[in-house]
């Protein structure tokens, strides 16, 4: 399964893509969804792949094959469009459009890999190394941005905080007025 040129290529179409992540996160065009303990990394990074895979590549691909006809367009047939769809509505349901947009075009590399190989282990295992990819690139973006910025922030908010900006009562014009001290 993991000797497979399919994951190989994976690998190779994930790399720079984690490296634009890291790159965006870093200068704050991104702000991560990263797991920041160990519980979350072990269902976003294993759970959830597993589960979708089987759900999506498996159930859903091997039923959507079935009923519609073989044929497709451009090396994408129609049950795994479908499943696709699907998948990428699920995403934007439990988290955002753009997030549903972003998985759409990987998920019909999963299903292709899927209808070449007949393995939805292998879809499982390459969409657990995007998403460890993907959540270790933001997750340490995310802190090499707090630890760059931290000194500047402190310093921002020192000087530009509300309290500094609030006029403080005139004592002199109450003195004159004869309110201090009568």
């Amino acid at each position: 399964m993991i000797r497979s040129i399919y994951f190989f290529v994976s690998l190779a179409i994930a790399l720079p893509i984690w490296v634009i992540i890291y790159g965006l996160v870093s200068a704050g065009c991104l702000t991560p969804v990263a797991p920041f303990d160990w519980q979350a990394w072990v269902s976003l990074v294993v759970v959830f792949p597993i589960a979708e895979e089987y759900i999506f590549r498996g159930l859903l691909m091997g039923l959507f094959s079935k009923y519609f006809y073989p044929g497709g367009f451009l090396q994408v047939t129609r049950s795994n469009f479908f499943a696709s769809c699907i998948f990428s509505a699920v995403h934007v349901l439990s988290q955002s459009w753009v997030t549903g947009f972003a998985v759409f075009l990987p998920s019909l590399y999963l299903g292709w890999i899927r209808e070449k190989t007949n393995s939805v282990p292998l879809c499982a295992a390459t969409h657990i190394l995007w998403n460890f990819g993907f959540f270790l690139a933001a997750t340490l973006a995310y802190r090499w941005r707090q630890i760059t910025h931290y000194p500047t922030a402190v310093i921002l908010a020192r000087y530009d905080s509300p309290h500094r900006l609030r006029k403080r009562p005139k004592r002199a014009s109450a003195k004159i007025n004869g309110k201090i001290g009568s």
